[in-house]
C-alpha cells in the first residue's frame, strides 16, 4: 500500500502540468453528431499555428474544429455536408468573431460527400504560398477484396464448433462449404 502512495502521488502530480505546446493538434469537436468519414487535409509552414472551423453552409452553425501546429502533417476526417471553411492564425480563435487578421476563408462552400459508387470526396488546401489557399480535391476511394483465408477447405463430413469463426457455411447434400468473405480495402485517390 505504501508503495502504491508514490505512485499515485506523481501522477496527481503529473496531471496537473500544463499540456505540452502542440498537445492539441487534431480534432478538438464535432458538432454535427453525423459520423465523421470525408478526407480533410491541411498544409501549412513551419510556425504557422492555425485554428480549423468549418461553419454548415445552409445554416451557418458550427460543425467541427480542430488545431493545425505548423508545418505537421495534418489531416481530419469530416461529416458529410457543405462547410465554410475559416482557418485562423494561432490556436486561439471566436466562432463568432467576423474576420480574424491573417484569417483565410474560402470563398466558396465545400461539399463533403460520396461520388460514384464508391468515392469519398474530400479535399487538400495548401496554405503554404503567401496569401492564397490552393485547394485540390482528394478522395477515399473503398473497394471489396475476397478475404482468401474464407475459402479454405470445403468443410467436408467434419461438424464446425461454435467458436469457429467459419461456422457459417452453405449446405448442399452431406457437403459443408464456407461462405466467402469480403474486406473493405480505402485507399487514396484522385
Amino acid at each position: 500500500m505504501m508503495t502504491r502512495f508514490p505512485i499515485l502521488a506523481l501522477t496527481a502530480v503529473l496531471a496537473a502540468q500544463p499540456a505540452a505546446a502542440g498537445s492539441d493538434h487534431g480534432l478538438l469537436w464535432n458538432r454535427t453528431g453525423l459520423p465523421a468519414v470525408f478526407p480533410l487535409q491541411v498544409q501549412t509552414l513551419a510556425g504557422d499555428d492555425r485554428s480549423l472551423l468549418l461553419t454548415d453552409a445552409a445554416t451557418g452553425e458550427v460543425a467541427l474544429a480542430a488545431f493545425i501546429e505548423g508545418g505537421r502533417f495534418f489531416r481530419v476526417l469530416v461529416p458529410p455536408g457543405s462547410y465554410r471553411v475559416r482557418l485562423a492564425p494561432g490556436d486561439v480563435w471566436d466562432e463568432d468573431a467576423e474576420q480574424q487578421t491573417g484569417a483565410v476563408e474560402l470563398p466558396s462552400p465545400l461539399t463533403f460527400e460520396i461520388t460514384g459508387a464508391r468515392r469519398k470526396a474530400g479535399y487538400r488546401i495548401d496554405l503554404r504560398e503567401a496569401g492564397e489557399a490552393q485547394i485540390t480535391s482528394q478522395g477515399i476511394c473503398q473497394t471489396l477484396r475476397l478475404n482468401p483465408d474464407s475459402l479454405g477447405q470445403p468443410w467436408g463430413r467434419a461438424q464446425p464448433t461454435e467458436s469457429d469463426a467459419r461456422a457459417a457455411v452453405l449446405l448442399r447434400g452431406d457437403e459443408r462449404f464456407p461462405v466467402p468473405e469480403y474486406d473493405v480495402v480505402s485507399r487514396p485517390c484522385d
